[in-house]
């Protein structure tokens, strides 16, 4: 029970890498704030903790800052701190360049990157009130190296994520605060 009674934020939980995230964070004895867009985000939820009396749901949009800052004064609300942000809401458009719009390019920024910016906007200043914290971002090999499959937009996006993590450990350090970004790869 690594995680008791800790409050974790999980965005892009609903499914994939975010769902099984939340789902090992309640295994492990932690409460969870689940982050999605996705409608079966409730089904997920209820999945995940029948009870529903380790975790809440909240629809957030993470590239809409309203929504970010609003979830996360939510999140102290309901559960009065945050311990864990893990950043896993991410999306993937893949075209060649020359065929990929500015739209495209840009709405793959917008969820990958400038959410990761937002959420550690909002949740930072809750974890600095108790001088500790913990932000997981999740990247990609895309971001590191370059990978056939991923498209120009994402590794772009994933590059920001590691550059972002790597500045904000640096800058939160101090504060008790760790952030750490991790490179999963699909086989």
């Amino acid at each position: 029970m690594e995680l008791k009674d800790r409050v974790c934020i999980v965005t892009g939980a609903a499914r994939g890498i975010g769902r099984v995230i939340a789902q090992r964070c309640l295994a492990e004895g932690g409460r969870v704030a689940l982050w999605d867009i996705a409608q079966d985000l409730e089904k997920t939820a209820t999945s995940l903790d029948p009870s529903k009396s380790s975790t809440r749901v909240w629809s957030v949009d993470v590239s809409d800052e309203k929504q970010v800052r609003e979830a996360s004064a939510g999140v102290e609300r309901d559960f009065g701190r945050v311990d864990i942000l893990v950043n896993c809401a991410g999306i993937l458009i893949h075209k060649p360049i020359e065929e990929m719009s500015l739209k495209e390019f840009e709405a793959v920024l917008r969820v990958n990157l400038i959410g990761t910016f937002l959420t550690c906007k909002y949740v930072v200043p809750v974890m600095k009130k108790r001088g500790k914290g913990k932000i997981v971002n999740i990247a990609s090999l895309g971001g590191r190296t370059g990978r056939p499959g991923v498209g120009v937009n994402y590794a772009a996006s994933k590059a920001g994520v590691v550059g972002m993590t790597q500045t904000l450990a640096r800058e939160l350090g101090p504060h008790g605060i760790y952030a750490n970004a991790i490179a999963p790869v699909r086989f």
